[in-house]
């Protein structure tokens, strides 16, 4: 039994009768002093890791990206201790090739279908050449590996790769954002100054508000302005210098009415978006993923939501009663459902009210498949544990 399972060798009952340990393994994340909290009887704790030294999801582009050897053994050398480990794709080879190649056995995984396996598949040629194997059917079929798709087309994406359907799980994304499973984050959104000027500044008050990166379509978007010069609208995570490329793609000046705003910390987009008057959530058409997050954190702070109508976000949303969906690439159908509900108090009002509705539904579901997920991946460990000689 090597020392990382000593660690974490205990009965099913001790191990599920203890706060368990629980590594949250992400991107940049804005309040790491605080992300050390205890959640039904699970602490998590938060790491920003960088495994490779290129930055992206498009699977061209990462067949040639170099792994960071050391942030990999720094990775794996802290993720050893905890029982559990939530990552995304990247994250989880990594560990995984690490630890088979050192002999030690890795902790039981709850891996994050965001972008992953389109990722993996260009990763794979990559650790086939540093490790000499590709660690990806390894996960896929092991029994402490638990994989989260959080929309239809994830979790289908799942079952495609050949993960069993007992540990491919369909869950909500409004569960796993990070910051937004702190014991405060409730409040937080409860409690976000309308006023606080401090907050978001640069933001104005009672705008169309476009957040979000990944697959947002600002041809799209900035067209609709174009047609609604008398509305202010603020794009959240989108540069003026993207703004001004878009613009260039179609020809056009950058419209009076359209700011952008590279980023926010949690606490100015929680006020920034909740003093808006709409939020838009513009997404390309296809089947690629994106946008639910944004429609999750509109919806918790009670505005309503025009989005595409796409994949994933359909997952979240019912038309009329918790957002209006509108044709993908199509400015006139969204310039026209952002006037009718821009002039339209009570439609703004209803649409809002069955968000929060929807959101709170879903969080307090998803919450309990969490909590089971996480009690079958120690059962499963705990099994393996008992084979070892």
């Amino acid at each position: 039994m090597n020392a990382s399972t000593r660690d974490r060798a205990v009965s099913p009952d001790a191990t599920l009768g203890r706060r368990r340990r629980m590594l949250l393994a992400g991107g940049p994340l804005r309040r790491l002093a605080e992300c050390a909290v205890l959640w039904n009887d699970c602490w998590f704790e938060a790491c920003s890791v960088q495994l490779v030294s290129v930055a992206g999801t498009r699977p061209e582009d990462s067949a040639d990206r170099e792994l960071r050897h050391d942030a990999i053994r720094e990775f794996v050398e802290r993720a050893c201790a905890f029982d559990i480990v939530c990552c995304e794709v990247t994250e989880a080879l990594a560990l995984s090739a690490e630890c088979r190649k050192a002999g030690r056995s890795p902790p039981p995984l709850v891996v994050l279908e965001v972008h992953g396996l389109a990722v993996a598949e260009g990763l794979r040629d990559t650790f086939q050449k540093h490790y000499g194997f590709d660690p990806l059917p390894e996960l896929i079929i092991s029994e402490t590996v638990a994989w989260l798709g959080a929309s239809d087309v994830q979790h289908a994406g799942l079952l495609h790769a050949g993960v069993d359907t007992s540990r491919a799980y369909r869950l909500d994304a409004s569960v796993f954002i990070y910051e937004m499973m702190l014991p405060d984050a409730d409040k937080r959104l409860r409690d976000a100054s309308y006023r606080d000027e401090q907050l978001a500044p640069d933001v104005p008050h009672d705008a169309v508000i476009v957040p979000g990166t990944g697959r947002r379509d600002r041809v799209t978007w900035i067209q609709a302005a174009r047609l609604l010069p008398d509305v202010p609208f603020v794009a959240i995570g989108q540069s003026q210098v993207e703004i001004q490329a878009a613009c260039d793609e179609l020809g056009i000046e950058v419209p009076t009415n359209v700011q952008g705003v590279h980023f926010l910390p949690l606490e100015a987009f929680i006020a920034a978006v909740r003093r808006s008057r709409i939020c838009a959530v513009c997404l390309y058409a296809g089947t690629g993923d994106g946008g639910h997050t944004t429609v999750c954190m509109a919806q918790a702070l009670g505005v309503p939501v025009i989005a595409s109508r796409v994949p994933g976000v359909l997952d979240y949303v019912q038309q009329g009663e918790s957002a209006r969906l509108v044709p993908p690439g199509d400015p006139r159908a969204l310039a026209t459902a952002i006037r009718w509900l821009w002039e339209d108090d009570g439609v703004r009002e209803r649409l809002a009210a069955g968000g929060k509705a929807a959101e709170s539904s879903r969080r307090a579901q998803s919450e309990a498949g969490v909590v089971h997920m996480l009690d079958a991946l120690v059962l499963a460990e705990s099994r393996r544990i008992s084979r070892e000689p």
